[in-house]
């Protein structure tokens, strides 16, 4: 094959260009000392209620003024794609404290400001941008936001009718006013989600759940192209080139074969995840990682240490920028295989370790933006085997026994690690649940059978979602969720236990 090598990765000849490869090295030169590493925060304008935990406007307004008040400037996604892209250096914001702010799913609160009952007002997400243009300013010209959108008309109004929502919350009509505006830019977040309160979605085998079941061509078009065009007509052409994956889902067959491939004809430039990572110079362009408001982050305090672990900590290299990945081979010591292969006796499996710390220390640390590793609590590692065979830990949870009960915590998954699996691996773990449903459900029958209960504390709907598949409860507290053990409890005992877990407060 004709081409020659950068960094570990083979250009083909044409692909990319000479040009786009002389921009991709101005833009490296172009750096600081101090490496490029962008935040991007998400927020999701249908999460409504009277706290920071449970209201992503109240979120988005505090976490604004700590932004401001750390001294950060807004940068347009726009404008950070160009930046991967080579097309912008990166020497266009040295020097500079940048975040990005982006919003999914596209729901009427992202630009008008409304009223629901029992919640009261709801300011909008671009009403808050616009208060915070003078102290928060734009580190390059362009958009302050970006907003991801559900395409179609029928979805958001089956949507609308499952959540009981007002007719005028998902509706269209005001992208047009808000992309002219250009505060908040438009861009493509599918055709239907793949969501489960839609009846009949674009996927061959009506697969809901889960945007990794996009994995051919046809089913690609049908998501992507054609939201793409209805809302370039919704908009005037004025759909950014930009697609959100839904669930923040990075199928590898849209990563790695047909954006590269058909990105230009899209008209799309660059897809975006939910990774939980800072981006550099080395993201891969359709995988971009965000941070989630609720799950990556749940107060004002924590997005502050999760900025502070960002500016200190040096940039890491696991996504590629390239239009042909390649996988690194796994760094691990022997004495890392020998004590993976001794839990490990097939593909995927869930090991209660008393070391959970030597597998999974790194990514605690990483995702709940500590120095510290939890010392006393029961610990469950899952693990299965990388596309190079070696025995990789791909997510975490702990238990902390308590008067009778387990109370689950720490959940947290490793999105990195699981590109790495084989397909086979990736697509049986997808068709049971999912690595948080599974290890979860493979640790619950670890814990004693003879427990009053197991407990949960959520702070997301997304975290809710995967503790409902897993057999947990909703309970009359937004915040936590249970599995009753014990089958002979009254209500008034059920009530009197969950009073007790709730003085506990999170675990």
């Amino acid at each position: 094959m004709n081409g020659f090598v950068y960094s570990r990765t083979v250009y083909v000849q044409g692909r990319p260009s000479m040009k786009h490869f002389i921009n991709k090295i101005k833009a490296l030169l172009g750096t600081s000392k101090k490496h490029l590493q962008v935040p991007i925060l998400c927020y999701h304008s249908w999460t409504i209620g009277q706290d920071y935990l449970s209201d992503n406007h109240k979120a988005l307004e505090a976490d604004l003024k700590l932004l401001s008040r750390k001294g950060y400037s807004l940068l347009p996604v726009s404008q950070l794609v160009s930046i991967l892209s080579g097309e912008t250096p990166a020497s266009a914001i040295s020097g500079k404290k940048v975040v990005c702010i982006t919003f999914d799913d596209g729901k009427s609160f992202d630009f008008n400001d409304d009223h629901v009952d029992g919640i009261g007002s709801i300011t909008s997400f671009h009403t808050l941008l616009k208060q915070s243009q003078t102290s928060l300013p734009l580190a390059m010209e362009g958009e302050r936001a970006v907003s991801f959108v559900i395409a179609s008309p029928s979805a958001r109004a089956e949507l609308q009718r499952s959540l009981k929502d007002h007719p005028e919350q998902w509706q269209d009509d005001w992208w047009l006013t808000c992309a002219n505006e250009g505060i908040i830019g438009i861009a493509n977040h599918s055709w239907d989600h793949l969501h489960e309160s839609v009846d009949q979605v674009r996927q061959r085998e009506n697969k809901k759940g889960s945007f990794f079941d996009i994995d051919n061509y046809k089913d690609a078009e049908e998501q992507i192209l054609a939201a793409q065009e209805y809302i370039n007509h919704i908009t005037r052409n004025q759909c950014l080139p930009l697609f959100g994956y839904p669930y923040g889902h990075a199928p590898s067959y849209l990563r790695d074969e047909y954006f590269p491939k058909n990105g230009k004809r899209l008209g799309i430039k660059a897809a975006f995840s939910t990774a939980g990572e800072p981006v550099t110079l080395n993201t891969c362009i359709w995988d971009i990682p965000r941070y989630v408001c609720g799950f990556h982050w749940k107060s004002v305090d924590e997005l502050e240490r999760l900025l502070d672990h960002i500016d200190k900590t040096p940039p890491t290299s696991n996504h590629k920028h390239n239009e042909e990945p390649v996988v690194d081979t796994y760094p691990v010591e022997s004495t890392y295989a020998d004590k993976a292969e001794h839990v490990i006796h097939q593909g995927f499996s869930v090991a209660e370790v008393d070391d959970a710390e030597f597998f999974v220390g790194d990514l605690f640390r990483r995702r709940f933006f500590t120095d510290s590793f939890p010392a006393t609590p029961r610990h469950f590692v899952a693990f299965a085997r990388s596309d190079n065979g070696q025995m990789i830990p791909l997510g975490y949870v702990h238990y902390t026994m308590w008067e009778n009960c387990a109370l689950c915590g720490g959940l947290v998954i490793d999105d990195r690690q699981y590109r790495r699996l084989t397909k086979p691996i990736r697509s049986a773990i997808r068709e049971q649940g999912g690595i948080a449903e599974l290890l979860l459900q493979a640790s619950f029958k670890k814990l004693p059978n003879e427990l009053t209960a197991i407990w949960g504390h959520v702070g997301n709907p997304q975290s809710e979602v995967v503790c409902k598949r897993a057999g947990f409860l909703r309970t009359t507290d937004p915040y936590v969720m249970v599995i009753w053990r014990d089958a002979t409890l009254s209500e008034a005992e059920k009530t009197a236990w969950l009073n007790k877990v709730i003085e506990v407060g999170p675990f």
